[in-house]
């Protein structure tokens, strides 16, 4: 039997062609949405604000670079990668980037909650916008050193009677066959997974030691009050982070490792259900980029309410707009009739 007999193979291309740009549209609006309340008045001088912002930018890329190239490549069969030299080496050094950026990022926000909820009268001298952004660059050049090697490892090839793909250098083929499926993963899966996790222990021991009373002021009240809301919505959007990119991890780590082989009787069907979970782990770690949004309004009251105040304004906006444009309208109706009127007058007397 053919590959594509098994419902495996079918389960694996229609999950792409199908909810790939629901994540894609819903994940870019979302992440735009999230950009917007963090832009307003209740996040825009914070820390952790930015660092949302952040995030969802990152989130944006992650949906728009990836995602879309698999989801055009399985529907049209149009490969970005193969269209030039340039293209293939840029979009593969940006797919790896942006997915390591945004797990990076989770971690300095989960950090900077840390140190809000061990230290609380200390946070803002600690992790002021100036110090969480320079370790953020810092990051984002760390990770960009990473991934340069990308630019050379990478290459455009053509074969006679398939076409151009992009594919490893064969000179180092070898690295990247064997040695940069762990190194990519631990970037964007293993070590972000044990910081957060690791971070999100120390959260939640703190958030239980201030249920016990064991922190009873006035000030603890009042700051513990302010600050749970935030750390309620870190809590969850990290967890899914945990939740949704282990599938992912397993998978590549499994792969790379040789522990997915094919087998020797039926190669078409381990093909067909190494794709099938191909699909589910790939868009399991894309809906971490896309649900952001809904997990910061579920847990988050004061996300809800700068939500909510961005959507009506917009809606005011929007509604503001028309008036006046049918007030336009209806003055220039008015004229030409007035001018029409008078245009006729003028007809009659002549």
């Amino acid at each position: 039997m053919a590959v594509e007999d098994f419902w495996q193979y079918e389960g694996y291309h229609l999950s792409l062609v199908y909810t790939s740009p629901i994540l894609i549209c819903v994940g870019t609006v979302c992440n735009v949405l999230c950009v917007a309340v963090m832009r307003t008045a209740s996040y825009r001088d914070s820390s952790t604000g930015m660092l949302f912002i952040c995030l969802a930018i990152a989130d944006i890329g992650v949906l728009n670079t990836g995602l879309l190239r698999v989801w055009l490549d399985r529907t049209w069969g149009v490969d970005v990668r193969s269209f030039s030299q340039a293209a293939c080496k840029i979009h593969i050094f940006t797919t790896y980037l942006l997915g390591q950026l945004s797990a990076w990022t989770l971690v300095i926000i989960t950090l900077e909650r840390v140190v809000s909820v061990c230290w609380p009268l200390r946070c803002k001298e600690l992790c002021s916008r100036r110090r969480l952004l320079a370790g953020w660059l810092c990051m984002l050049i760390l990770l960009v050193g990473a991934d340069t090697h990308l630019f050379w490892s990478m290459a455009l090839e053509h074969y006679p009677g398939y076409g151009d793909y992009c594919l490893q250098s064969s000179s180092l083929r070898w690295f990247m066959v064997v040695y940069w499926p762990w190194i990519d993963m631990a970037l964007a899966c293993f070590v972000p997974f044990v910081a957060i996790f690791a971070l999100n222990i120390v959260i939640s021991v703190k958030l239980f030691q201030f249920r016990q009373g064991r922190k009873t002021t006035l000030q603890a009240s009042q700051e513990k009050g302010s600050e749970k809301s935030t750390t309620i919505m870190l809590l969850s959007i990290s967890f899914t982070f945990l939740l949704t990119t282990t599938p992912a991890a397993i998978y590549f780590a499994g792969l790379g490792a040789g522990a997915w082989a094919y087998t020797e009787n039926d190669d078409s069907e381990s093909d067909a259900q190494l794709r099938f979970a191909y699909a589910v782990c790939y868009l399991l770690f894309n809906l971490n980029s896309t649900m952001n949004f809904f997990l910061y309004c579920i847990s988050g009251t004061r996300f809800r309410q700068a939500a909510a105040s961005v959507l009506c304004h917009c809606c005011a906006r929007r509604h503001g707009g028309t008036r006046n444009t049918e007030f336009q309208l209806n003055t220039v109706s008015k004229t030409v009739q007035t001018r029409s009127t008078n245009l006729n007058s003028t007809s009659g007397q002549v």
